[in-house]
């Protein structure tokens, strides 16, 4: 049995013991957890079934003020072919604020690559 399979067993027996007792405040209390977390628990079960239990990352998957990977590479390159420093490449038409980031980013992938000015 998964580790996931495991958490969903455990809140469907808080869900089901709730309902067996028909006092949320005890059961909340008997298992040591919040009642908006079961009050969420409940509605993701009513809404998604024992799916809707499962526990999921609460950090979208991409971010929208992510540096454009085109900008990220055009940095790169000038870094690595041309040994450029950061502010001769925000000569070259980059933006300020994406350089530093970039090889903040960048820089335990890339430390053997990039050669230190």
């Amino acid at each position: 049995m998964t580790k996931d399979q495991q958490e969903i067993r455990r809140k469907l027996r808080i869900l089901d013991h709730a309902a067996a007792s028909s006092d949320v405040s005890k059961t909340c209390r008997y298992f040591g957890i919040g009642r908006a977390s079961f009050y969420r628990w409940r509605h993701a079960l009513a809404d998604r079934g024992e799916a809707g239990l499962a526990n999921k990352r609460s950090v979208p998957h991409n971010h929208p003020n992510r540096t454009p990977e085109a900008i990220t590479e055009k940095v790169l390159h000038l870094r690595r072919e041309y040994y450029r420093a950061p502010i001769c490449i925000v000569g070259s038409g980059q933006n300020m604020v994406v350089i530093p980031r970039v090889f903040y980013l960048r820089r335990s992938a890339d430390r053997r690559e990039l050669r230190p000015l």
